[in-house]
């Protein structure tokens, strides 16, 4: 059995004249390939978005329509309307839903400054001074006070919009009873 004639075969190449090619292409194929992973990243990212923000929107839509449907009860008959029986634990499902969106984003707030002070810890870790230790103090002790500030300010503005609220259902049905199930004051 005769193999083939050698003329045919290319000549051996070097692994010397292969390596700076080798190490072109390598380098192109890694760059190539962190590419595509952040592009898929920003694309999860965005998928992910996308979808937080059609849920939104999706919510705020039933919200405009449940506020239609009692206006327009309001409008129709007055208290004996189906649709102010229908959504008569809606105002309490809205600032409930208010209410958890705002604690979840003190939560991520709450673990954003963690964060940051962890990294504060850290880069000060070499630097423990007396006067490293008071500046750090000093300036997680303002985060956290800025960070209650803005608790107290979300706090008092629901508590605001909850009143104003009960006045104007109190105003339009006439019902005594507090529409979150707050006990009234007897005068």
């Amino acid at each position: 059995m005769r193999l083939a004639h050698p003329d045919l075969f290319p000549p051996r190449l070097s692994f010397d004249s292969l390596s700076p090619t080798k190490h072109i292409e390598t380098h192109e194929a890694s760059l190539v390939h962190f590419d595509l992973t952040s592009s898929s990243n920003t694309l999860q990212a965005d998928d992910l978005l996308a979808k937080n923000l059609r849920a939104k929107v999706d919510q705020a839509v039933q919200d405009v329509v449940v506020c239609s449907q009692i206006v327009e009860g309001f409008r129709e008959s007055g208290i004996q309307h189906p649709n102010l029986k229908t959504n008569a634990h809606y105002p309490i499902e809205f600032f409930v839903r208010l209410t958890d969106q705002m604690q979840e984003r003190l939560i991520r707030y709450k673990a954003t400054v963690d964060q940051l002070n962890r990294k504060l810890a850290f880069s000060f870790q070499a630097q423990q001074t007396p006067q490293a230790i008071a500046t750090t103090l000093q300036s997680q002790h303002a985060a956290f006070i800025a960070l209650a500030a803005k608790v107290a300010e979300i706090e008092a503005s629901l508590e605001d919009v909850k009143s104003q609220f009960a006045t104007l259902y109190k105003a339009r049905t006439g019902s005594a009873l507090d529409p979150f199930g707050r006990t009234i004051p007897a005068p």
